[in-house]
């Protein structure tokens, strides 16, 4: 009896199985990539928490005990959480704000605004903010040589290297995965209920505020982590708007890699504190 419940148990598998792979038969495909792409993840993942536990002595958590006790790697941490937050919020109100007017009003010159935004991810982040030092850079930047023409003064009006130059350039790599998510959800999201809210008489920015807002929530928050964590990710700008004060993230780390030019641009050229 138990042979016979075991051999229709085998055979209802095995009929489920390729009533499956009738209905798609890419589904090997699909596992296979899938299977690669886990195996390629888990494998420098793998690596990487393999050196951290291990030394000449064996397994030790000392590593681990240096970086959450030693102030500088305590300074980049924090660092990280501020600068990333900032850019998180700053991504998402531009983002959200740039992705309702192209969607859900009539402004013109639509599709010219949508491809610029996404040509922004073929644009080299470090590129981008190596561009950013040519013009807001204190010393030599071109909007502060104007803006010294123009007034006689000799302060600069823009300082790309800090903390809020530093969030400003990331904010602008960041922000085009915000306005892809949400404008994508604005499309998907039903006109019924903002008719029935405009018949009503509510003006465009209230329609917005307690109609479309509350539908797009979930893509703004999905849009604050994908922004959150596409800034953790970012090296080229703090590379070239860092200073040694406030340098945080993952180039406390890699400052060993790199060394100071001798003979900088002048653009690019600032008091390192």
């Amino acid at each position: 009896m138990q042979a016979s419940q075991t051999g229709t148990l085998d055979r209802a598998g095995h009929a489920g199985w390729s009533a499956l792979r009738l209905k798609d038969p890419t589904l090997p495909v699909w596992i296979g990539a899938a299977l690669l792409l886990v195996f390629l993840m888990l494998l420098p993942l793998g690596a990487i928490f393999r050196a951290s536990l291990w030394d000449e002595a064996g397994v030790t958590f000392s590593k681990y005990f240096e970086v959450f006790t030693n102030e500088q790697f305590l300074k980049a941490i924090w660092n990280t959480l501020i600068i990333s937050t900032w850019v998180g919020v700053l991504a998402v109100i531009v983002g959200a704000l740039l992705a309702w007017l192209v969607t859900r009003t009539d402004l013109p010159w639509k599709k010219p605004i949508r491809a610029l935004v996404m040509a922004s991810f073929v644009t080299p982040p470090f590129l981008g903010a190596f561009a950013w030092t040519l013009l807001a850079g204190p010393n030599a930047g071109a909007l502060n040589k104007f803006y010294r023409f123009v007034t006689g003064s000799e302060d600069a009006l823009f300082n790309i290297f800090t903390m809020p130059g530093l969030i400003f350039v990331m904010a602008l790599y960041s922000f085009p995965y915000v306005f892809s998510m949400i404008a994508n959800v604005c499309e998907l999201i039903s006109s019924d209920l903002e008719d029935a809210a405009e018949i009503l008489g509510a003006n465009k920015w209230r329609i917005a505020w307690t109609v479309t807002f509350p539908l797009a929530m979930p893509a703004l928050i999905g849009g604050f982590i994908l922004a959150f964590l596409h800034s953790l990710s970012l090296f080229g700008a703090p590379a070239c708007t860092r200073s040694r004060r406030r340098s945080g993230r993952c180039f406390s780390i890699r400052r060993g890699w790199t060394w100071r030019p001798r003979s900088p641009c002048r653009s690019c050229s600032r008091p390192w504190r």
